[in-house]
Parts: structure tokens; sequence; C-alpha cells
């Protein structure tokens, strides 16, 4: 219920904090803000799919504290290095952003787009290496803590945004509160393992074995987030590059949908996968697994069809009302994408039975192939129809995989 809650309150926050954001930053301020979160995006796949993995192994040591402590040791120390890889990818981009961008953003949004990835860059570095305290906890089923400190996080940050729009605030001070809280909830996640938990926080040099083992399993999960972030977060960088930043945010506005679409349905999946885990552990057959999965489908169906009706039916006035006619481009996108997609997110729960069933590589080959086609079907009919050219081929992709 908390994760509900807390889909509620993220979609409260867009309605509400979206209109502010485009009339205090401007439409090209929010599509810079949008693409920077486009970009962040890459650098949290450098974790390179391990989180799943190390949720898997928590779980295996679950009923022997020592053992899970000398873990966490061990691949805390990993992360710490990814996280240190994250900095260094985010100072990359940003030395290549006038080249890329040049064409399309004037000098000065050029300058706070460089200053914008620095920011995200920290943060994603930061909560990237502690990775694996959030998955401790999930493995520990600490839902309540989960979600309540995400629900009062997003509260929080919401306001100190509003706030800083007040007095002046540009993109830049945007991605600095986001960056800034993203960095707490880290914190207050590594306190709450420590103190509750009784969890031993060091660092510890992991063995070849253990990389090897969590690395097999987590191989499939990189190539699928891989896969993934492109196939979402590529279609605004190639609008941003080949129309400007104004087309991202009415793209951006267009595909607002997805995420929250997404939350609701694998708030389900995630909170049951440690019990699936344990069920395939104990030797459950195709018949038990396929039941859960049924039960937990059925639940995200009912909530996601409704929506979707009501979306098709009122979106394209409720985005006028919303936001102003300058987006009347973004209920053709959202159709075009979300239609597709929900079918898609029902029934996600089976992605956790193929991990634990050593089975994942399957829906990875499916995931890079739709997403090369994306690529190439996005670049092609954004010269054809715009920007809608480029929810035409994700939804094209999405149906095809």
């Amino acid at each position: 219920m908390l994760s509900y809650l807390l889909i509620l309150v993220k979609l409260s926050v867009t309605f509400v904090l979206t209109p502010i954001l485009v009339r205090s930053l401007g439409i090209e301020g929010y599509g810079l803000y949008t693409l920077v979160g486009a970009l962040a995006a890459y650098l949290y796949i450098l974790d390179f799919g391990m989180n799943d993995a190390v949720l898997r192994f928590f779980v295996i040591h679950e009923n022997n504290t020592d053992e899970r402590d000398e873990f966490l040791a061990k691949i805390l120390s990993v992360y710490c290095v990814l996280g240190g890889s994250v900095l260094g990818v985010a100072f990359g981009i940003s030395t290549v952003i006038d080249p890329i961008f040049g064409t399309s953003v004037t000098t000065e949004q050029v300058a706070m787009l460089r200053n914008m990835i620095m920011i995200a860059g920290v943060g994603a570095g930061v909560l990237v290496a502690l990775n694996p305290v959030g998955a401790l906890l999930s493995a520990t089923e600490s839902f309540v803590f989960l979600r309540a400190t995400e629900i009062a996080i997003t509260i929080f940050a919401t306001l100190v945004m509003v706030a800083a729009l007040l007095v002046g605030g540009n993109a830049v001070h945007m991605v600095m509160v986001t960056t800034a809280f993203s960095v707490l909830q880290g914190l207050l996640r590594l306190g709450y393992a420590i103190y509750f938990l009784r969890a031993r926080v060091r660092l510890s040099f992991p063995e070849l074995s253990l990389l090897l083992k969590v690395w097999r399993y987590a191989t499939p999960i990189f190539v699928a987030m891989i896969a993934e972030t492109l196939f979402w977060r590529l279609g605004a960088i190639l609008i941003g590059v080949m129309l400007g930043a104004a087309a991202v945010a009415v793209y951006s506005v267009g595909v607002t949908f997805n995420k929250y679409f997404m939350n609701f349905a694998t708030a389900l999946s995630r909170v049951m996968t440690p019990e699936l885990i344990r069920k395939v552990d104990q030797g459950a057959d195709a018949e038990a697994l396929l039941e859960v999965m049924i039960r937990v489908s059925r639940l995200q169906s009912m909530f996601l069809l409704p929506v979707l009706g009501l979306l098709v039916v009122f979106g394209q006035r409720f985005l006028a009302l919303w936001l102003g006619p300058e987006f009347g481009h973004s209920y053709w996108i959202m159709l075009a994408v979300l239609g597709p997609y929900t079918l898609e997110l029902t029934g996600n729960v089976r992605n956790v039975v193929l991990q634990v069933k050593g089975l994942y590589w399957q829906k990875s080959r499916i995931t890079l192939a739709t997403a090369v086609l994306n690529i190439i079907l996005t670049v092609v009919l954004i010269q054809i129809w715009g920007i809608r050219g480029g929810a035409v081929s994700t939804g094209i992709a999405v149906t095809t995989g």
C-alpha cells in the first residue's frame, strides 16, 4: 500500500510541479532539465546490473548475519569503485556537450548542460556506491522504511524546488536540489541498515570466485538495462540533437506517464521478489510460479487498463488545460508509446522468475534487438514526422518486443 501511495504522491507532484517548472524555466529550460535526466540515466546503469544479483545473494545469506555482513563488505568495495567510475564518465560526458549539442542549443545552454551533468554525476556516483545497502533492505523486506522515506523525500524535495523557483532558481538549481535529496535518501538507508539491521558496514577485498558468481547472474540483467536505457532515453537525446530543447520538453511530457505506469507495475513485482526467489530455491514447480504470476498480473491490469482508457478519452483536453495548447503534440506521443507499453508491463513479474531460473538472457536479447530497431526507426521517422516520429518508432519497437 505504501508503494501505491508513493506512486500517487509522485503523480500528484508531477501534476503540480511540471506546470510550475515549464512556466518558471520556460519550455527550453524545462527541456534542458529533462535532457539531463535522460543523460543521467546512462550513469545509473554503470552498476552493471549487479543490484538484482546482490539482492539474490542477500536472500541466500539471510539466516546468517555474519555471512551477510561479509558479503556486504566485499560487494560494497566493488560498488565504491563503480561509483568512482560514474564520476569519471560524468566528467567525460561534460567535455563533449558542446560538439554534440552545440548546433541545436545556445552557448549559455551548453554551459548549463555541462554544470548539470557534473552535479547529476556526483549524485549518481554516491547512489551507485550505496546500491548494495538498498539491495540489503529489499532482501530483508524492509519495504515500510524504503517506501516511507521515498514518500518523505519526494514531498520535501518538491517543496524545496518550488521555493528555489520562487527566488529565481534556474534548471541548474533544480538538478542541485534533486541530487542533494537523492544522496540524503542513500545516507538514510545506510543509517537504517547500521542501526536497525545491525549490519557491519566496512570494506573488504572480494575474491575473484565471488565476483564471477555475481557477474554471471548480473550479466544478462546488465545487458537488458543497457538496452532499456537506450530504448527509453535515447529518443529524447536524439530529439534534442536534431530538433532542439523545446522539442525535448514536448516529447518528455508525452512520455511522462510511462514512469508512473512502470512504477505501479513494478511495485507489485518488487515486493514479490524475495518470496519468488525463495519459492524457486525451494523447488516450486511451473504451476506454482504461474499461479503467483497470474495473480500479480491481474492486479496490475486492473489498474493500468482503466487508467489508459481515461487518458485516451480525456488526455488531449487534460494536457491542454494542464500545460497549455503548445503541448498538443504530447497527447499523440503519449498514445503512441503508452498503449503498447501497458501491455508489456502487465505481467512483468515474469522477469524475476527468468532471473532466478537463469533464463534472463532471452529477455536481454529481445530488448537489445528492439532497442537497435528503435534507434534506427527514430532517426528515420524524426526526419519524416518530427517529434511524433520519435514516439511512433518507440511504439513500434515495444509492440515488436
